[in-house]
């Protein structure tokens, strides 16, 4: 499904995946239609005296629904912010964050470069989470939690509302840390591990862990009553755990090699120079059959034009702009020294389509996503039906 994009935060792009237009009001809906359970939950857990009669009414409790359900959504947001700052002070480029269906993605242009990285990007969102669950919890502390006089019933919906947020956060922290991939937690044992094994086996070891929670949890889903919460938990970790374990298998096959063993060469790739107007782009566009060009000014890569980034305009205006008026002046690079492997993973971690190669600052090539699954079917191997690549051909 197309995501949308709901503003920035520190230049990071926030976008919406089409299913958070379904499950926002679902959510809404549900927490409205068990405002009892959950005054209940808050009762017993934090020995709290809410009375359930005064939030039951259904205006009341749809209201409720709607702020816990946003308010979630929210925090969801904070925890993949706080995966967002550690990568950035660490000097990793954000490609964006989704909010989605069942939760948030970060999405990083290129792969933690050593464990340590790798175990403090990881930990940054549980500990957001972990703090905002504390802060919630200290302010349902503080408001009231029953009628009496001087106390409204805002105030106490308030509290409500709280408590919620309280405990939703501080069980996704302890779901979040299970030693199992996609969660956090999975990424933050495999960033000890690979200190005493290789990579590839750390991951392994944690795929296996994620595929052997995710049967836990749909055991205990089905057994108690059919969970379709836990349910789906169990399909997503199932999911993630084995679409890393294809990425894993695929990258190991490239084991030895650099970018530059697989890249296409500067001398056969198209470029353009930034004083060309768009007249010429186009012109280039459609007798290269090529969609993205290099920029190279005397040898040196200055940018990089595409034609989904280019601004419709009219023949005077094609005429009047260069390309250096449209294109971007600062895309992703890499060194033709980099491991295969890992410009494979920068790929598909983020919505990049291709790699610009430089080489002590100039223009070395490109690698595509096409160069990479042409290599994977030339090595012969099978694994390559498994990793979520797309094939794209801006070349």
């Amino acid at each position: 499904m197309k995501s949308v994009q709901l503003g920035r935060i520190a230049g990071v792009p926030i976008k919406g995946d089409a299913t958070l237009l379904i499950v926002l009001p679902l959510l809404a809906f549900w927490i409205g239609t068990n405002v009892p359970f959950w005054v209940s939950l808050l009762n017993e857990q934090f020995a709290a005296t809410i009375p359930p009669e005064l939030l039951a009414t259904p205006l009341h409790a749809y209201a409720i629904g709607v702020a816990a359900a946003v308010g979630l959504f929210m925090t969801v947001l904070a925890h993949e912010l706080g995966h967002t700052v550690v990568a950035k002070r660490l000097n990793y480029r954000i490609t964006g964050i989704t909010l989605w269906l069942l939760g948030g993605l970060t999405n990083l242009r290129a792969l933690p470069r050593n464990w340590r990285d790798e175990f403090a990007i990881a930990a940054g969102g549980p500990f957001v989470s972990l703090v905002i669950g504390v802060l919630f919890f200290g302010a349902f502390r503080t408001l009231p939690t029953m009628v009496h006089p001087g106390n409204s019933v805002l105030a106490v919906s308030a509290a409500f509302l709280c408590g919620f947020l309280a405990i939703t956060n501080l069980s996704l922290v302890l779901l979040n840390m299970l030693p199992g991939f996609p969660l956090d937690g999975g990424r933050i044992v495999r960033a000890l591990l690979s200190i005493a094994v290789p990579y590839d086996r750390a991951t392994h070891y944690v795929v296996e862990l994620g595929k052997l929670h995710a049967l836990i949890l749909a055991i205990a889903g089905v057994l108690t009553g059919l969970n379709l919460g836990l349910v789906a938990i169990a399909f997503v970790i199932y999911l993630g755990a084995t679409a890393e374990d294809g990425r894993t298998t695929v990258a190991a096959g490239f084991d030895g090699l650099t970018v530059g063993d697989l890249m296409r060469r500067g001398d056969a790739v198209a470029t353009i120079g930034q004083e060309r107007t768009l007249t010429e782009l186009f012109d280039r566009i459609y007798a290269e059959r090529q969609t993205a060009f290099p920029v190279v000014d005397d040898g040196a890569l200055v940018g990089l034009v595409t034609l989904e980034a280019t601004p419709t305009a009219d023949e005077f205006e094609r005429e009047r702009l260069l390309v250096r008026d449209v294109m971007d002046r600062s895309p992703h690079t890499i060194s033709p020294d980099t491991a295969a492997s890992h410009a494979l993973r920068s790929l598909q971690l983020s919505s990049l389509d291709l790699l610009l190669v430089v080489d002590d600052g100039a223009f070395a090539g490109v690698l595509s996503r096409t160069d990479l699954m042409d290599a994977i079917e030339v090595a012969g191997d099978d694994t390559s039906v498994t990793t979520p690549i797309t094939e794209l051909r801006p070349w």
